[in-house]
């Protein structure tokens, strides 16, 4: 709202903020003043004079004339103050007595201090203190609907309720119950069975313990019927012989005493036919032999290690029928130094022309020495075939183990020369007469 000073005509115009018209007060000049203050609620001081205005501006409410006629004392101007339906101005209202609501059957109270209480249906449904917040009556309103549910819940703390549905986890407390529903897991704090047990014949609930009338010792005689499991091991048995343990089984075999693993001495086994053994260390064969017939090795055996067949001082150790032995064939020329592992063959052929005289060097291969092989008093029989083109070459030196050896040569005469467009086999006996120590005896024969 505006005032307006006129002192001239001796008026006081009042205009509302809303501009919907103006209302002119005139007062005769010998009643009416120049001038005049206005003073707010803090003290400030306006003064107002002739031609000035002062306007009248609420935040929050709007201000306008409802009646502009006759301005009588029966009659008076109306202006009226409207509180705005959205105030954006208000901070903080604090009352004594202080209710909002939509009436005073649906509002929140604020009536008692430090309290707050929520009204439906004008009753309390719901208190806030500092403390709790709670409803004014036990089992009366509920948290969410069986339609609309809260997502999560968050509590550090006790969850205390007389009955749960659906799937609960965590560690809960109190009595588990329900005719559809089981507890899994371990009871932390459980006190009692909900339902007694007897155990050996006494009665056991779970809150204290009991003693099971069972005998601290089974006396002789005793009878037991039906299968008997024992938890743990017996520490003592008593005294059992090997008969007496014998009548307890029903699908032994054999007679005698009872044997274990370890070292057992058996007597007059038949051992049938064992799927496997071994006979390193038997002895005691009767002195004409195996009785019956031994059986001819039908399949291919390889031996990965030496194999001793001693015969006796009256027989011979091995005889054999028909032997092979390992040839490595190699489309190379005989030169420089021929390398010749007894380990992998016992006869060695090179397919191309030599291209030069040769040294051939006995080892066991590439990661054992033919000494390591042999002991003293053993022979090993090899041959290298070399072939020759139009130039004869030779093998002119013979080692073992890279270390040279001067053959004996078959004919008291060491070779000279090869023999051209021909193969010459090489033949040699290598004994080993002390460590390290080798006599070789060789032979060139020319095949044409």
């Amino acid at each position: 709202m505006a005032i307006k000073l006129n002192s001239t005509s001796g008026s006081v115009t009042l205009d509302a903020e809303d501009g919907s018209g103006n209302v002119n007060v005139t007062v005769p000049r010998a009643g009416f003043y120049s001038a005049f203050v206005l003073e707010d609620d803090d003290g400030t001081e306006v003064s107002l004079s002739d031609a000035e205005e002062v306007k009248f501006i609420g935040s929050g409410i709007t201000t306008n004339w409802t009646d502009t006629s006759h301005g009588s004392d029966g009659d008076p101007f109306d202006m009226t103050f409207t509180v705005d339906a959205a105030q954006t101005g208000i901070t903080s209202i604090y009352a004594t007595d202080l209710i909002l609501g939509e009436d005073t059957q649906t509002a929140i109270d604020f009536g008692t201090a430090n309290e707050i209480d929520f009204k439906v249906d004008n009753a309390t449904r719901l208190t806030m203190t500092s403390g709790a917040l709670y409803p004014i009556t036990t089992n009366q309103i509920d948290l969410g609907t069986a339609s609309l549910e809260f997502k999560d819940a968050y509590f550090d703390g006790t969850v205390t309720s007389d009955a749960f549905a659906g799937p609960l986890t965590g560690n809960v407390t109190g009595n588990v119950s329900g005719t559809a529903g089981s507890a899994t897991g371990n009871a932390a704090t459980a006190t009692a069975l909900a339902t007694a047990r007897t155990i050996g014949g006494t009665s056991f609930d779970g809150t204290a313990d009991i003693a099971v009338g069972l005998a601290a010792t089974v006396t002789t005689n005793a009878n037991l019927t039906g299968h008997v499991t024992s938890t743990g091991n017996a520490a003592v048995l008593g005294s059992f012989t090997s008969a007496q343990l014998s009548t307890a089984l029903s699908d032994e075999t054999g007679s005698g005493a009872a044997v274990f693993a370890t070292s057992p001495t058996l007597v007059t086994p038949a051992l049938g036919t064992p799927a496997s053994g071994t006979l390193t260390n038997v002895s005691g064969l009767p002195a004409a032999g195996v009785v019956g017939t031994a059986a001819t090795e039908g399949a291919a055996n390889t031996f990965s290690a030496l194999q001793t067949f001693s015969g006796s001082s009256s027989a011979l150790a091995t005889k054999i029928q028909s032997i092979l032995e390992n040839a490595t064939i190699s489309a190379t020329a005989a030169t420089g130094t021929v390398i010749f592992s007894l380990l992998t063959q016992s006869v060695l052929y090179y397919t191309t022309n030599a291209s030069g005289n040769f040294t051939v060097n006995f080892r066991g291969d590439g990661s054992n020495t033919l000494n390591s092989l042999m002991a003293v008093g053993d022979v090993i029989t090899c041959a290298f075939l070399a072939t020759c083109g139009s130039t004869a070459y030779y093998n002119n030196v013979v080692h073992v183990d890279s270390s040279s050896v001067t053959p004996k040569w078959q004919g008291g005469t060491a070779p000279s020369a090869g023999n051209a467009s021909s193969v010459d086999i090489y033949s040699y006996t290598i004994v080993k007469t002390a460590n390290a120590t080798f006599s070789i005896f060789a032979a060139q024969t020319q095949f044409a």
